[in-house]
């Protein structure tokens, strides 16, 4: 299938997540009687969004072993009323050919617990200030950033993703940082083998709106929106290889420097 989810919304009221499959084999040949299924997960069974919940992507040239379901993440948050800070997967098992078979469920292995994080970030949206006479920008702090990178290495299948944190106390001025997650399942599940914050270590200076992958080999890269009150939105990257700790990453580098503010 070819997987999508939605945050739904009845004016300006947040009612819930949808998970959609559409049907990959007949859209690739163009078929009209393409369908998909649609799971509508209502906000009273999943009040606090699930951190806007993502489908996996497949990478690498391995397809995921023969049956498996696709898997969507979401989070959850102790600021949001939550139990834990972890991680929570789910198990979208389409069925084209009787779509009442399909079924939408939570992995047994779920949630994953994760070093503390806080999603939350100032009122409205006005949340990362720039050089004047920019206008403060929005950290998307509440929902895991795009993609959710698969791959399947053979000894191991890999997940890979991230999104924005609060890394400084509700009481001094907002910074942002990126906290990346990668999850390995072995054996049939799924344990956390990565959960750093890049952060820059009080250095003062943003880093929001990433994104998140590995190669062939398990090396890992990610990019992400840099600036504060003196520095131009830029882009900048960092990454570590496999055979490297878990945590250590090497120094960033800039990918492009901003020119101009917003």
């Amino acid at each position: 299938g070819y997987y999508m989810s939605t945050d739904e919304f009845v004016g300006a009221d947040f009612v819930g997540s949808g998970a959609f499959a559409f049907d990959r084999a007949k859209m690739l040949v163009g078929n009209p009687t393409a369908s998909y299924i649609y799971f509508s997960l209502a906000s009273a069974n999943f009040p606090n969004r699930l951190g806007n919940l993502l489908p996996a992507d497949l990478d690498g040239l391995n397809p995921p072993p023969a049956n498996a379901p696709n898997i969507f993440v979401g989070y959850s948050a102790t600021e949001y009323g939550d139990a834990q800070d972890a991680m929570r997967l789910f198990e979208f098992r389409a069925d084209f050919a009787n779509p009442l078979n399909s079924t939408f469920t939570e992995r047994a292995d779920s949630p994953l617990s994760v070093p503390a994080f806080d999603p939350t970030s100032p009122p409205e949206r006005n949340d990362i200030l720039q050089p004047p006479p920019g206008e403060a920008l929005d950290s998307q702090s509440d929902r895991l950033m795009y993609r959710v990178a698969y791959r399947n290495f053979g000894t191991h299948e890999s997940l890979v993703f991230n999104q924005t944190v609060r890394i400084t106390p509700a009481s001094e001025p907002y910074r942002a940082g990126v906290r990346l997650y990668e999850l390995r399942k072995m054996n049939g599940v799924f344990s956390v083998n990565e959960a750093a914050t890049i952060n820059g270590n009080g250095d003062g200076v943003n880093r929001w709106l990433g994104t998140a992958a590995q190669d062939h080999q398990g090396n890992l890269a990610v990019g992400y929106t840099y600036g504060n009150e003196q520095k131009k939105p830029s882009i900048y990257y960092t990454g570590k290889l496999s055979t490297e700790p878990s945590g250590t990453f090497r120094d960033e580098a800039a990918l492009i420097e901003g020119t101009g503010v917003q």
